[in-house]
Order: structure tokens, then sequence, then C-alpha cells
């Protein structure tokens, strides 16, 4: 029974680690969310600042198809970002629910080691009371008193 919990243990300092490493994940995965959420953020500010800014539409044809340009290319360059930031919340949910599977797992087999240390525990006072009983038995047989109570 030993050999058997000392084994549980050694998997759950495994799963253990398990979890610490996705909570590390977890964390990372945050991190580039946030970070793409404030790209996003900050390149919404830009395009706000450049949409608000007066045209100057004084017959230069050019400049007028330069700035269409420009919008067109900030407005991909926008939708490039949302998808960023689309796959970055995917990974927090994917490294969320790696960390959520290796904490109950890691819980799971706390909860085995607890209930096999609390049975080796039992186990250990049953047979310390049979021995108690066989060696109270023993001395009144040795005694030359057969009565039993």
């Amino acid at each position: 029974m030993t050999r058997n919990l000392s084994s549980l243990q050694t998997v759950a300092r495994l799963k253990q680690r398990e979890q610490e490493k996705a909570a590390e994940q977890l964390t990372k995965a945050n991190a580039q969310l946030e970070g793409e959420l404030e790209r996003l953020a900050t390149l919404q500010a830009y395009a706000e600042d450049y949409r608000s800014m007066p045209m100057r539409l004084a017959g230069q044809l050019r400049q007028l198809r330069d700035t269409q340009r420009f919008h067109l290319e900030l407005q991909q360059t926008l939708e490039l970002q949302h998808a960023a930031v689309a796959v970055a919340r995917q990974e927090v949910e994917a490294a969320r629910a790696e960390w959520i599977a290796a904490r109950l797992s890691h819980g799971a087999l706390q909860k085995l080691i607890a209930r096999r240390a609390e049975e080796r525990e039992r186990g250990q006072r049953v047979a310390e009371q049979r021995r108690l009983d066989d060696q109270g038995c023993r001395s009144t047989r040795v005694s030359g008193v057969d009565e039993v109570y």
C-alpha cells in the first residue's frame, strides 16, 4: 500500500507541474490577447483620427486617390487585427480549458491520495487493535483464566 501511495504521490507531483505549465500558458495567452487588443485600439483610434481630418478637395485627384487607397489599406489592417484578436481569444479559451482540465485532474488525484492514506491508516489501526486483542487473549490463557467477558 505504501508503494502504491508513493507512486500516486509521484503522479500527483507530475500533475501539479502539468497544472502549473497550463497556468503559465494561460498567462501568456492572456498577455498576447491584451497586446492584440491594444494594437487594435491604437489602429482604431488612428483610423478615427484620420477619418475626422477634413478632406481637401482642391482639385487634386491624385491626392484623393492616395487618401482612398490609404483608407482601404487601413481598413484591411483593421480587419487583420480583428482576426488576430479573435485568434488570441481562441488561444486564451483553449489555454483556460487546458488549465481547468489539469487542475481538475490534479485535484481528483489529490483526493485519491488522501483516501488511500486514510485507508492505510485505518488498516494500521485495525491491525494494531487485532494485535492488542491477540496479545490480551494470550496473556489471559497464560495466566490460566479462560473466561471471556
